[in-house]
């Protein structure tokens, strides 16, 4: 990792080549970008955003059309054997008869003891889909390390704040 780092990646695919209109048609359609920088005072700051766009069509059906995008951004420090990190996710998701916006702020916290890295992570998360539903995770692990051999465990367990009975 340098001071500065960008990155960025494009892609398409499709099933038709042909264009055949008899033949289903899968047409898909990839980009991403992010930035990584190491910032004063042991601070880092990372980014992305990635957006995925999705187009199916069947002969005698209408056409399914879905266009997504993630983005990311995570600001890390390390502070006496402890790395710590405050993140945010945005997921927008749409569709011909949906839309939906998921938003994630988390922090997490892991630290290393000899051969063993403890770690621990609460998480709230906003949903918005004709409603809005506000939801807390907390999420532990131990892992172990030994030469060859990592044996790790993680847990998480979440609690949906307007209504608990759902988990």
């Amino acid at each position: 990792l340098g001071i500065f780092d960008v990155y960025g990646s494009w892609g398409q695919t499709r099933n038709n080549l042909e264009r055949n209109s008899a033949a289903t048609d899968f047409f898909s359609r990839q980009k991403s970008a992010g930035v990584n920088v190491r910032l004063p005072f042991r601070f880092g700051l990372s980014g992305s955003v990635s957006k995925i766009d999705l187009e199916t069509r069947t002969p005698g059906q209408l056409d399914q059309l879905s266009n997504n995008r993630q983005l990311n951004i995570n600001l890390t420090r390390p502070v006496w054997g402890h790395n710590l990190r405050v993140g945010f996710q945005q997921l927008d998701l749409q569709s011909l008869d949906s839309r939906q916006r998921l938003r994630f702020l988390e922090l997490e916290d892991s630290f290393r003891v000899k051969r063993f890295t403890l770690s621990g992570a609460a998480r709230l998360q906003r949903s918005v889909s004709g409603e809005r539903r506000n939801s807390l995770y907390f999420r532990g692990g131990v892992q172990f390390q030994l030469s060859n051999v990592n044996v790790y465990t993680y847990l998480e367990q979440g609690k949906d704040l307007a209504n608990s009975t759902l988990f």
